[in-house]
């Protein structure tokens, strides 16, 4: 929803995704891959940046060692990101908003920094960037409908492979649920047997 029906993401963009280690920001490396965009990633240590790469990402920073908005600037020849896919929001939202292109759009899809993206409207204004909330919640049943069928076709063709790193038994709910928590990446699996009910 957020890439392709908020973003407009186009084949030879350059797609940053902020928290590329993330549930999301895995997904959105490998849907902008998918797109046809070059897809800048950010990581905080070494760990996750190779989880980065291992989902597709062309360049990962890791923020622990580099500076965002200049290594971006580098990265795209002075362009800057057409599009930012932002799930951290905080001072790297702030960070990376200095790094967007005349006509880049920015995603708003979570806060993992505990403070929304803020907005800054002279910095939009005479910087020419929008930004959006990308939620699933609020559209339309046609752009599911659209949506679900790329994705499938996505998975049919090999073009995204979800990463899953962890399958549980249904008893095992609290303990999948526990995992998620510390900085995991990747994805949580739980099989379902008929008649299963989990001991919590």
């Amino acid at each position: 929803m957020g890439l392709a029906h908020r973003a407009t993401l186009r084949k030879g963009q350059t797609l940053l995704v902020l928290g590329g280690s993330g549930r999301t920001g895995s997904a959105a490396i490998q849907l902008g891959k998918a797109l046809g965009a070059t897809v800048i990633a950010t990581a905080r240590n070494e760990d996750k940046a190779r989880f980065c790469r291992l989902q597709g990402a062309d360049h990962v920073i890791d923020l622990s060692e580099h500076d965002l908005t200049q290594t971006v600037l580098e990265l795209s020849g002075g362009h800057g990101a057409d599009v930012i896919y932002d799930t951290v929001g905080g001072e790297t939202y702030e960070q990376a908003t200095r790094a967007v292109s005349r006509g880049g759009r920015v995603l708003l899809v979570g806060f993992a920094s505990g403070k929304w993206g803020q907005p800054d409207p002279q910095h939009l204004l005479f910087n020419d960037y929008s930004v959006s909330g990308a939620l699933a919640l609020f559209r339309s049943d046609t752009e599911r409908d659209l949506t679900q069928e790329a994705l499938s076709a996505f998975l049919r063709d090999g073009s995204i492979t979800p990463p899953v790193t962890e399958t549980y038994g249904f008893d095992d709910v609290p303990a999948a649920i526990a995992s998620r928590s510390g900085g995991a990446v990747g994805q949580a699996v739980v099989t379902v047997t008929r008649g299963a009910v989990p001991q919590l």
